[in-house]
């Protein structure tokens, strides 16, 4: 089959190309049929095919392709062949309507990619293009077996929040007012937990102070156009005991928030790469080899000379529990174990926190020089180091003069301050800052030691004895377990509260004192109840606890300006 050759655009006004998407034969049902044709990119001006759809998509591994069939509009047309990206190949059998044909525009196809004369002039033409289409269609990828809980989690928030982004404002302005957006109509600030400080973070000295430059700035403002290699495994915490957020900003981009600081970090281990390729070793001679200490073994040793890592000593921040179960839970993620999952979430490959300590134990005692050190790990020690490759990715170990032991950003560094926010899932790394004049200056000086709450977000962390609402509700009652629990109003799962002698489950904190959150409006509520035995029938509605809640439990909230 020949290839097909693109014809140059006419100069007539604004000239685009369109395709259609053919339906698909059943007798050949890899075969992805398409139809170019050139048309003006103005709606007045086409006669045919007035409305289109525009497709965006990642281009993917230019070196991967797959070939499209193009055919022409009428039916005694040669057939050609067109090279795209694997992954626009990938896409266009999912897209809607498989029985009719659709007419799209996809850069790809649309746009002839060896001319570079005409791609710099269509490139111009896109946000024109994309404002032009009936719709726009974004391919995020095949399903997979929880892909409905993040689909589900996107038509809330289309549902809830009607934002109008103005793309004529720099990127980080665009992103700002969608986050402010988010937690006017929310009420809650989780996305401040997809902030993240690069671990290069250049700085540069003056004759008074050490000042860090941010790339990208106000540091509260997450920035969406990083794509980073770990997928914030860190999901399962509910540090703020579901609160609702108490937020204002600036006009100077400050962020003012409520919440309490909670720790000073006082040592960091970043975690090194721990995957090794074991199929580099081409030499079949495993007995001439080497001994060997797999990375995160040596990580578990070199963690033992910090830490106590016996099964007595004790974990100041956590009543009942040790050191070592601390850092079973920053292996796990933050908690993602089944002790602290309901079954139905729980499958083969969700750990214990029996399992993690067996390889903590298995770490601590291994020896690359004993024979058995050769043998292939069982299913168990297999089963944790999946587990802690995600948790520890692009992480380091933080330990706090609380004693709390968790994980968070890589660029964390002893000094930052530890905080659990009204409305943020999890807790935040900050750095302390002093403003002099229009400088803004990292300092150690600040927060719990003196007047000043300035700071620039570091990133997210986790640590047991602040995962679950500790530092604004206190400990668990005795007998209860905080869980994760699928019951959301679209499937997501959310915090449950697990009565370790009924095994019975609910998803009111027994730690908050709900009378004082009883309102009468079902669309403001947080969480129902419905009427008990011997009790007036009806439903009784709760707002999420908030500033003044919690000040009115004792709770002495501090207002944190983010820069």
């Amino acid at each position: 089959m020949d290839r097909y050759q693109y014809e140059p655009l006419s100069s007539s006004g604004k000239q685009i190309r369109l395709v259609i998407l053919h339906p698909r034969v059943p007798s050949r049902p890899e075969e992805i049929r398409v139809s170019i044709f050139e048309a003006p990119l103005e709606a007045e001006r086409r006669v045919l095919y007035k409305e289109f759809m525009a497709l965006s998509y990642v281009w993917g591994d230019t070196n991967d392709r797959r070939d499209l069939m193009v055919v022409g509009l009428g039916d005694d047309s040669t057939p050609k062949r067109l090279s795209v990206t694997a992954n626009l190949a990938e896409a266009l059998p999912y897209l809607p309507w498989p029985d009719s044909r659709r007419t799209l525009w996809i850069d790809a196809i649309c746009i002839n990619q060896e001319d570079m004369d005409e791609r710099a002039e269509q490139v111009k033409l896109m946000a024109e293009i994309y404002t032009s289409a009936k719709h726009v269609l974004a391919w995020l990828g095949p399903s997979t077996h929880d892909s409905n809980v993040a689909m589900n989690l996107l038509h809330w928030i289309s549902d809830s929040i009607d934002i109008r982004p103005d793309y004529r404002k720099p990127v980080v302005l665009v992103y700002q007012e969608f986050l402010l957006g988010e937690m006017e109509v929310t009420g809650r600030a989780d996305l401040l937990s997809e902030c993240l400080m690069p671990k290069d973070c250049s700085s540069t000295s003056t004759l008074t102070s050490t000042f860090t430059i941010p790339s990208w700035a106000p540091s509260w403002v997450p920035d969406w156009t990083v794509k980073r290699e770990w997928d914030f495994l860190m999901m399962n915490q509910s540090a703020d005991g579901q609160s609702a957020v108490a937020a204002s900003c600036t006009d100077q981009g400050t962020l003012r928030i409520k919440g309490v600081l909670v720790a000073t970090i006082v040592d960091v281990l970043e975690f090194p790469q721990l995957f090794v390729d074991t199929k580099e070793s081409k030499d079949e001679n495993i007995a001439e080899q080497p001994p060997f200490t797999p990375p995160v073994v040596a990580l578990v040793k070199e963690i033992a000379e910090k830490l106590d890592l016996s099964e007595t000593a004790h974990y100041r921040p956590s009543r009942g529990s040790t050191i070592l179960e601390a850092l079973c839970y920053v292996f796990s993620g933050g908690g993602f174990l089944t002790n602290h999952l309901s079954a139905e979430m729980i499958n083969v490959a969700t750990p214990s926190m029996a399992q993690f300590k067996r390889f903590v134990k298995f770490a601590l005692e291994f020896n690359e020089h004993d024979a058995s050190a050769r043998n292939r790990p069982d299913q168990e020690v297999l089963l944790c180091l999946g587990n802690i490759l995600n948790a520890c990715r692009e992480r380091a170990l933080l330990v706090t003069r609380e004693g709390y032991v968790g994980a968070g950003p890589a660029a964390a560094q002893p000094g930052d301050k530890i905080a659990v926010l009204l409305g943020c899932m999890r807790p935040l790394v900050l750095r302390p800052q002093k403003r002099l004049g229009n400088i803004t200056t990292t300092s150690r000086d600040t927060g719990h030691d003196g007047n000043v709450n300035t700071y620039a977000v570091v990133g997210p962390c986790n640590a047991h004895g602040l995962n679950w609402g500790e530092a604004l509700l206190g400990p668990l009652p005795d007998g209860v377990t905080f869980i994760w629990n699928p019951s959301g109003p679209y499937g997501d799962v959310g915090p449950a509260f697990g009565n370790n002698r009924t095994g019975e489950e609910c998803v009111a904190d027994p730690r908050i004192d709900w009378d004082l959150l009883r309102i009468d409006s079902k669309e403001r509520s947080f969480v129902q109840r419905a009427a008990g035995p011997g009790e007036a029938e009806g439903v009784t509605y709760y707002r999420r606890p908030d500033a003044a809640y919690f000040e009115r439990k004792g709770v002495k909230l501090e207002n944190l300006d983010f820069v």
